[in-house]
Order: structure tokens, then C-alpha cells, then sequence
């Protein structure tokens, strides 16, 4: 298989000299990956280191503990159970229930150094089972030593989406843009022509429809409606006359 900075390049076309963000990626990614990784699958590529009393476990993912049973005929390694830096008293302490023994030993975790109780009794007698969290991964390599090989593709995954976020950046600059613009067309309308509206013959026609609207209506005849005092009939009236309104026999005069 292609190694990392080719697959890369294929997914996104970076295709950079900065090989030095390549591997900051590539080993970020591969960390990010192992936190989410199920038990089964870590100790599929999980080492081992024997030690006494105590090692220092900084960039190491710790499976588990165990210590050789000093009273077992074979001195069989005995799991460790955890126990928090607050017990560190009661783990040495026989008349708590968190004290530890040769058959029930404990290790606690403090500053970053791992002990075991209780103390020794040989040298090499306890031993962790971890996983190297501090992995590093170059963009030339193929492979990732002691990784779940079904779990790389997702380093590249991730080194690809960095990559793209790169590239994505230098896109920001306006330099980088090209805009094309051209100034649109006028209009064209072709020639327009119109006939005036008479407005005389539009005003008696309206004023011939609100008489008659009025005097049906009303229904009072234009003699009535002289005689009354009702606001706005002399208008009413003068209107009918204009128009040459007839009601009840009788002309607007």
C-alpha cells in the first residue's frame, strides 16, 4: 500500500512539501483514533513491561496490572485492582478493606508513576499491559507499528480532512479569487402610442350613475327632493339636471 502522504495527496490533491504538518496530523490522528478504540481491539497490539515497585507510564494507555503472587507455589501473576491516589494510606493498612496482599494486590497511579502493593519481593515481579498512547506516525510510512490495521484508514481520513482545512485557508485571500463581470444590455421598448381619454363625458356619465343610484334608492322623486333639506341634494339635483334625469314624470329642469 501507498504510504500516508500519497493517500492523502489522492484524497484531497495537497500534494504539499510541508511534510512536518503531514506527521503532525498523521500522529494526532492515530492518538485521537486509539482513545476510541474497543478493549478487544487494543489488546490485539498491546506490549508488555515487567518492572519493580514502580514505572513510569507516561504516554502509555494502561490495560492492566500484575504482580506474582510471592505465596503461590508457581508465583503466578495475580491481577492488580486499581485504587485512587486517596487510599495510598489504607492500601498498606490491614485493617481496611483496601489493603492490599499477595493474593489481592493493588496499584495506584500518581504523577504519572505506577506502584504496586505490596512492595516487591523480587526484582521484575509486576508487569503492565499497555498500549503506546504517545504514538508518532511519519508521512512516508506505509503502516502504523502495534495500531489495529483495520483502524489506519481513519488516520488517513483524518490527516485528509487537516489537509483540506489547509487548503480551504488559502482560499480566504481575495488574490486567489478571479471575478468576471461585464455590464448588461439596455433595455429596448418599441414605439408607444395612446389615444387621450375624454374626461368631460366620464365625469356626466359617473355623476348620471349616482343620481340614478340615489333616486332608486331612495326612492323619492326630484320635486321631493327639492323640497327637502337634506345636505348634499341641490348637488344631487344640479347633477340630474345635467344628466337630464326623468323621474316620476318629472324632468330635472
Amino acid at each position: 500500500m501507498a504510504d500516508f502522504k500519497t493517500r492523502i495527496d489522492d484524497l484531497t490533491g495537497f500534494a504539499s512539501t510541508d511534510d512536518t504538518a503531514l506527521n503532525d496530523w498523521l500522529s494526532a490522528g492515530a492518538r485521537s483514533v486509539m482513545n476510541v478504540l474497543p478493549l478487544n481491539k487494543l489488546e490485539r497490539v498491546a506490549s508488555n513491561e515487567n518492572f519493580t515497585n514502580n514505572i513510569d507510564v507516561e504516554g502509555k494507555k494502561i490495560l492492566a496490572v500484575v504482580r506474582k503472587d510471592n505465596n503461590h507455589a508457581s508465583k503466578i501473576y495475580t491481577p492488580c485492582r486499581k485504587l485512587p491516589p486517596s487510599m495510598m494510606g489504607r492500601v498498606n493498612d490491614t485493617n481496611y478493606m483496601e489493603a492490599a496482599s499477595e493474593s489481592d494486590p493493588a496499584y495506584i497511579i500518581q504523577n504519572d508513576v505506577l506502584n504496586t502493593y505490596p512492595g516487591s519481593n523480587a526484582s521484575n515481579d509486576s508487569r503492565v499491559v499497555f498500549v503506546n498512547s504517545s504514538i508518532t506516525v511519519a508521512h512516508g510510512d506505509s503502516s502504523i507499528a502495534n495500531f489495529p490495521d483495520e483502524a489506519e484508514e481513519a488516520v488517513v481520513l483524518y490527516g485528509a480532512r487537516n489537509a483540506l482545512n489547509r487548503l480551504m485557508n488559502g482560499m480566504n485571500a481575495i488574490s486567489a479569487l478571479t471575478v468576471s463581470v461585464s455590464a448588461p444590455s439596455a433595455p429596448s421598448i418599441s414605439t408607444v402610442s395612446y389615444s387621450a381619454a375624454t374626461s368631460g363625458k366620464f365625469a356626466i356619465d359617473i355623476c348620471h350613475l349616482i343620481c340614478i343610484w340615489v333616486i332608486e334608492t331612495v326612492n323619492v322623486c326630484l320635486r321631493c327632493l327639492r323640497r327637502s333639506h337634506v345636505r348634499g341634494a341641490y348637488i344631487l339635483i344640479a347633477h340630474a339636471k345635467c344628466a337630464g334625469i326623468k323621474h316620476h314624470g318629472v324632468v330635472a329642469v
